[in-house]
């Protein structure tokens, strides 16, 4: 669980996504960047409450609250897609699609934790929150903007 929790607070650090169109390649605007930018802070702003549930004071899990956050998430991401996608830039358009989804799938994989998993459902998860930030961070680099090292 520590491992997923620094994996979240990594994901936390990135910053955002949004502007709807139909993807041409064309060039990228600063609207759009700065829309990408305000996205991905938000789901940044998501992961937060989930890593919170996850590493307690007194270091037990709280699954009531992971779950939610969990739910919270998998609303946001869903919404952000509408948001951000399509576009303008084709390439960034996919790796935004690769962390939405993989992000979506963190989220349906959280709910399901109970403290009975096995460490290979918590390593499931963590790769795929892995995979999510790592397309994210790409759509940022291709912005040209900095990107926190883990």
């Amino acid at each position: 669980m520590r491992y997923i929790a620094a994996t979240v607070a990594v994901t936390s650090a990135l910053a955002g996504c949004a502007v709807a169109g139909t993807p041409t390649s064309a060039p990228v605007t600063d609207e759009w960047r700065e829309a990408v930018f305000d996205a991905v802070a938000g789901l940044g702003a998501q992961m937060g409450p989930i890593g919170d549930a996850m590493v307690t004071h007194d270091h037990v899990t709280n699954y009531t609250a992971m779950h939610n956050a969990c739910t919270d998430l998998r609303g946001y991401v869903d919404a952000m897609q509408t948001k951000v996608l399509p576009g303008p830039d084709v390439k960034i358009n996919d790796a935004l699609q690769g962390g939405i989804d993989g992000f979506r799938s963190m989220a349906d994989q959280c709910v399901a934790l109970t403290p009975a998993n096995s460490s290979r459902r918590l390593d499931k998860l963590a790769r795929t929150m892995d995979e999510a930030d790592k397309h994210i961070k790409d759509a940022i680099k291709m912005l040209n903007a900095a990107v926190p090292k883990n």
